[in-house]
Parts: C-alpha cells; structure tokens; sequence
C-alpha cells in the first residue's frame, strides 16, 4: 500500500508544479501519471476532472480541490 500512496503523492505534486497557471496541463498531468501505475490507472478522479474541463468548471481552485481529494 505505501507504494501506491508514494506513486499518488508523486504524481499529485507534478500536477501542482503547473498550478495556479495551467490547470489543463495539471489535470493533463495527473491523469497521465496516474495511468502509469496499476494501482491507480483508471482512477475515476480522471474522468470527474474530464467532465469539470468540458463543462469550463476547472480552474485552478477547483483542479487543486479534487487532486488534493484523491486518495
């Protein structure tokens, strides 16, 4: 379990370098680097930020948010 933990932490502070300025590319980030572990490929996180991009509802508060919420 600790790697899991260790991955996700990994790939949440990727995600952060690209934070307050592209949250796109945080997002890009995240969802990409959590692909690379079976562990956490296909968390639904990915999709949920998705549909919050589309919907134009994914700013850099709301993208931090739901990284930060991940687990």
């Amino acid at each position: 379990m600790a790697e899991r933990a260790e991955h996700l932490q990994w790939a949440k502070e990727r995600a952060y370098a690209y934070l307050p300025g592209d949250p796109l590319q945080a997002m890009s980030s995240f969802i990409s680097d959590l692909s690379l572990d079976e562990r956490t490929a296909g968390h639904p996180v990915g999709e949920l930020m998705m549909m919050h991009a589309m919907a134009g509802r994914l700013d850099a508060t709301e993208c931090r948010r739901l990284i930060e919420g991940t687990n």
